[in-house]
């Protein structure tokens, strides 16, 4: 038969080994539960690094792409602004009666060809043009 005192003493080493193997599991947890603690920290840092690089790269493209859009629009000012001065610059040397680059002089060219076609007859000065423009409005007034 078995000796019951030496079971309770077998029992009794095998529950100490069980709360020593307790204890280091605890200590394991522990230890794991720190590593992952730490992980978690990095990966945050990890995702908060990625989102300023994506953030960053996304504030870089925008800016390029407002300073493209900005000289783009700049440039286009630029001509339309020269092109309507260009076109002022046009009308005055007509008003002025100025010879264009070919050396014509635009309104006293459009006079002739309009008197002519009034008239029948070309224009020897354009003092000729305004004084029988001038005549045949007052007639055309005074029939009315």
């Amino acid at each position: 038969m078995a000796d019951p005192n030496r079971d309770i003493d077998a029992l009794i080493v095998r529950t100490r080994e069980a709360h020593e193997v307790l204890k280091d599991l605890k200590q394991t947890l522990k230890e794991v539960k720190a590593v992952i603690e730490i992980a978690e920290e990095v990966e945050v840092r990890t995702i908060a690094a990625c989102h300023k690089v994506i953030n960053d790269g996304i504030e870089n493209a925008v800016t390029a792409g407002l300073d493209n859009y900005h000289a783009a629009i700049d440039q286009s000012i630029t001509s339309a602004t020269d092109a309507v001065y260009r076109r002022f610059d046009m009308i005055a040397s007509i008003l002025l009666g100025e010879p264009d680059e070919e050396g014509n002089i635009p309104l006293q060219e459009a006079a002739e060809m309009f008197a002519k076609k009034r008239t029948g007859r070309p224009l020897t000065t354009m003092e000729e043009f305004f004084m029988d423009n001038t005549k045949a409005a007052l007639r055309s007034r005074m029939e009315d």
